[in-house]
């Protein structure tokens, strides 16, 4: 019963915990505020994994349609000993206004004491160009498995020849998917790049990439996805017969590569994000983001 009842748990944890937004960071000791062109940045701190999880920052912008992003007069208001620019120190005293180039994501420093806490800073006009992918290679695998102990979580049932019968299957079904489109190869199938409009998010993307590409399928919400194609929860793995299963959002940004721990209505976009939706047959362990 106790095992059942942490399945239960668990699985209200998985979906709970992609399902709660971003919060705004406050402009407290080792932060900073950004202003350009009469605009003032937004603020967030957001949970994320990789390997293991911890607070990542960013800061971001619209600023006017026409903007010469390449060069845009900038101001920094800091609370710390300094003020890193891509690594580089640029102040020791607030405020500091210098020009900098938002064709890219561009890493902000603030020193305070021993500690620099980092923000990937963006600017954007209303529209931009960001990427969406999605695999299923851990559904594959689950269905290939010898024996019966997958992933490294150790909570799991014993898989049994059905689970792998059923994930063969539903693997086959995505496979067909992608397969579906003469034109396209099955990766490029799996790969879009398009436009987005400013404040958009994960939801909106996987909404343009339904409509890019025919025989293409999701269930949910812009709080949390519960199937892309025939996958879902209850595809592979089960702990005490609940499904182990579901999709997890994987976002690379400049030179951070991550895995959001909230959910996808508190994701904003920026340009050249690219949005990877992977399969988890094990709560996360075999995508390097456990959930717990």
């Amino acid at each position: 019963m106790k095992r059942k009842f942490l399945a239960i748990i668990m699985a209200m944890v998985m979906a709970l915990s992609l399902s709660v937004t971003a919060f705004a960071a406050t402009n407290a000791a080792g932060d900073l505020t950004i202003t350009a062109l009469g605009v003032t940045f937004e603020n967030d701190v957001v949970s994320v994994s990789s390997g293991s999880q911890y607070d990542a920052y960013y800061s971001y912008g619209q600023l006017p349609n026409g903007t010469n992003f390449s060069s845009v007069q900038t101001k920094f208001v800091f609370s710390g000993s300094a003020l890193l620019i891509n690594g580089v120190q640029e102040a020791t005293s607030s405020p500091y206004t210098t020009t900098v180039d938002f064709t890219d994501v561009v890493s902000v420093g603030v020193v305070n004491g021993t500690t620099t806490k980092t923000y990937y800073v963006s600017a954007y006009p209303s529209t931009f160009t960001v990427t969406m992918n999605f695999e299923y290679e851990n559904a594959r695998a689950f269905s290939q498995m010898a024996g019966t102990v997958y992933g490294n979580s150790g909570m799991l049932d014993a898989v049994t020849s059905a689970q792998k019968a059923t994930a063969a299957e539903k693997v086959l079904q995505m496979d067909n998917m992608c397969a579906g489109i003469s034109s396209l190869t099955p990766a490029q199938y799996r790969t879009l790049t398009t436009n987005v409009s400013a404040g958009d998010t994960p939801y909106e993307l996987l909404t343009a990439f339904k409509d890019a590409r025919a025989n293409f399928t999701f269930d949910g919400s812009s709080s949390y996805i519960s199937a892309i194609g025939v996958l879902d929860m209850n595809s592979t793995a089960t702990m005490s017969g609940y499904g182990a299963g579901g999709w997890m959002y994987q976002v690379t940004r400049g030179d951070q590569t991550v895995v959001p721990m909230i959910g996808i209505s508190g994701w904003k976009l920026i340009p050249g994000d690219v949005v990877t939706w992977r399969y988890t047959c094990d709560y996360g362990y075999d995508v390097g983001a456990p959930m717990w």
